[in-house]
């Protein structure tokens, strides 16, 4: 590329000056060109990113909702288990106060049999 500093444009006319000009100019712009086009694509990455970024929270989104649904599923079946625990708990209390009351039965009919043995014996 020629030199277009001062020193070598200073005896020249005003035609060289006039290239240097339009010559910085033109480079200006293919560097702003080439910014631009950076840029542009930069941007078109980013838009693609976005656009999965996107896709995947809709993905993860649907994930969550489908869990949701387990899990209320989920903790409605442990209310029926807890509520089943609980009626297996009264349950067994009351056969065992049945099977108390029986045996009371029993006892109580034993001691009056004694009662009418020992009766038997003194009399």
């Amino acid at each position: 590329m020629p030199d277009f500093s001062r020193k070598t444009c200073k005896g020249r006319s005003a035609k060289l000056s006039l290239c240097k000009i339009k010559l910085e100019a033109l480079l200006s712009m293919n560097e702003h060109k080439k910014l631009i086009d950076n840029v542009q694509r930069k941007t078109e990455e980013v838009l693609v990113r976005f656009s999965k970024v996107q896709q995947e929270n809709k993905k993860l989104q649907a994930e969550i909702r489908a869990n949701q649904l387990i899990i209320n599923d989920q903790k409605q079946t442990i209310k029926q288990l807890e509520d089943n625990i609980t009626t297996l708990k009264i349950t067994k209390s009351l056969e065992r106060g049945k099977e108390n009351s029986d045996a009371r039965l029993k006892i109580n009919e034993m001691l009056r049999e004694i009662d009418k043995c020992i009766g038997l014996i003194k009399s």
